[in-house]
């Protein structure tokens, strides 16, 4: 877990990320009577959202100029239409 807050590159963010999601995932479905069940929703649901973030990371990757580094990502300027595409997702939960 603090892999994920110390990273400072994308790339590794990414990685313990998806390290920390399958830990979640063994420990949620240890046990119950539903946890097969649990399993597989759990999985798809981890599974779509990690996709969509490394989709988008693989976007600021090749826009940015082919660096993971967040510090120099957070230097450039994107365009508007760019941002909302990229980061629709984290939109959708309305209150």
């Amino acid at each position: 877990m603090i892999g994920v807050f110390c990273s400072l590159d994308f790339f590794l963010f990414y990685l313990f990320w998806e390290a920390c999601l399958s830990l979640c995932s063994y420990y949620r479905c240890l046990g119950g009577p539903n946890r097969i069940y649990a399993a597989i929703k759990f999985f798809l649901y981890t599974l779509v959202g990690s996709l969509l973030m490394l989709v988008g990371i693989i976007v600021l990757y090749f826009y940015a100029g082919k660096t993971f580094n967040i510090l120099d990502l957070m230097t450039k300027t994107y365009p508007y239409t760019m941002q909302l595409w990229l980061f629709w997702p984290s939109s959708l939960h309305l209150p």
